[in-house]
């Protein structure tokens, strides 16, 4: 979570499809001003690294089963999952 909201997570393969505009480099040192990018914050991913911190930021909508989310923040992990894209919060796909 960040400010007791829920934190989406998608790899940096579908970061950079998604925002093909936005150089890495900016990601990767942490420039705060990237693009046209939303509420950035550089924040911890507990379980994903050892205490690094990840580029996050803020999305106007996320569609998810039919619900609408407004304003949810997403997580860069700079590094690719097995066999998905994203990892969503809880609170975004029912669970408690």
């Amino acid at each position: 979570t960040f400010d007791n909201s829920g934190v989406n997570i998608i790899s940096i393969n579908l970061f950079l499809k998604l925002y093909n505009e936005i150089d890495i480099i900016d990601v990767v040192v942490k420039k705060k001003n990237i693009c046209n990018l939303k509420d950035v914050s550089y924040i911890e991913i507990s379980g994903i690294g050892n205490g690094e911190k990840y580029l996050s930021f803020v999305i106007d909508k996320m569609i998810v089963n039919g619900c609408n989310y407004l304003r949810p923040r997403i997580a860069v992990a700079m590094k690719n999952f097995d066999n998905y894209e994203c990892i969503l919060h809880k609170e975004f796909v029912g669970g408690n």
